[in-house]
């Protein structure tokens, strides 16, 4: 009885697990001599397998830190790069030939010296590169005054016409191409006449003239006054002198010019232009120009009116 009560107790402390050897690691599989190692996907090796070949090139091209005269001779042949080089080296070359611009300012722009000196590098660059020069309020009011002209001026063979302020002559130069004959610029800066002469040919009469001067009998008369920014320019003189020129202005347009004044601003207002030019002058119609608001309130950058002599 005692014997098989001590085997019952060897049977139940007795474990199979202790005798047949088993597959199962303990501790850390990802770690130690008895450490699991994980299957790659085929992706992952030829991911590594890239890795290695760009590390072997790193290798090689470390080990020889220079170029092969095979690889030297393949880089200076190489046409991407010389035309690139090339154009790089005509910019250079073009930057270097354009004046050093010239910046105007405020208070000199009333004086004529400050208008030679623009207008005589206009002139250069016109003589090397072909540069027509500033269009004053860009080609679209350019663009609206000549079409302005064409609707209201309608005989174009022997209606007279007068720039007042040529600059350059982009004016004439648009008008010419539209038919009209008989055209005149002036300016009280001989370089501007130089530099619209040299553009335009020497078909056009041009003639010096201070439009503020109190002597204008040289200038002959007019059937119709072009003013693209002429004004402005001459009101950006010193307060105590604009309304003296201003009035000497309208007078001489007054006096010079028989039907219509064409008359592009942009610093002054269309009431303020009214004023100046009454009762001298009277408004036939005003041309319509981009609007801009600012601050809740709608005006315009370039006011255009055109203005009708009165007798």
């Amino acid at each position: 009885m005692r014997l098989s009560i001590v085997l019952l107790k060897q049977v139940s402390q007795f474990r199979l697990t202790n005798y047949i050897p088993t597959r199962r690691i303990p501790g850390n599989v990802l770690l130690g001599k008895h450490r699991v190692r994980r299957t790659l996907s085929e992706s992952e090796k030829l991911d590594m397998q890239r890795r290695i070949e760009i590390e072997l090139e790193n290798m090689a091209h470390l080990s020889r830190p220079y170029l092969t005269e095979e690889e030297d001779n393949l880089y200076e042949n190489d046409p991407i790069r010389k035309e690139r080089e090339e154009k790089a080296l005509a910019l250079k070359r073009r930057q270097e030939e354009i004046p050093e611009h010239i910046y105007l300012k405020r208070d000199l722009l009333d004086r004529v010296s400050c208008w030679d000196t623009l207008y005589e590098g206009e002139l250069n660059n016109f003589n090397e590169f072909g540069d027509e020069g500033e269009i004053w309020f860009g080609k679209y009011i350019l663009t609206k005054l000549v079409d302005a002209v064409c609707r209201l001026v309608i005989d174009k063979e022997t209606t007279t016409i007068l720039d007042i302020g040529t600059g350059n002559g982009h004016v004439i130069q648009r008008l010419l191409s539209r038919g009209y004959v008989h055209l005149t610029g002036i300016d009280y800066s001989e370089k501007s006449i130089e530099l619209a002469r040299t553009q335009i040919g020497s078909n056009i009469q041009f003639q010096v003239i201070d439009m503020t001067a109190s002597d204008t009998s040289l200038l002959d008369h007019f059937d119709i006054g072009i003013d693209k920014g002429t004004l402005d320019a001459i009101l950006l003189c010193s307060s105590d002198q604009r309304k003296a020129k201003r009035e000497a202005y309208v007078a001489t347009v007054h006096r010079h010019i028989k039907n219509l004044l064409f008359l592009i601003s942009c610093n002054w207002t269309r009431n303020e232009l009214l004023e100046f030019f009454q009762p001298k002058f009277s408004l036939e119609c005003e041309i319509e120009t981009p609007t801009m608001s600012f601050g809740g309130r709608q005006g315009k950058t370039v006011t255009f009116l055109v203005f009708k002599r009165n007798d």
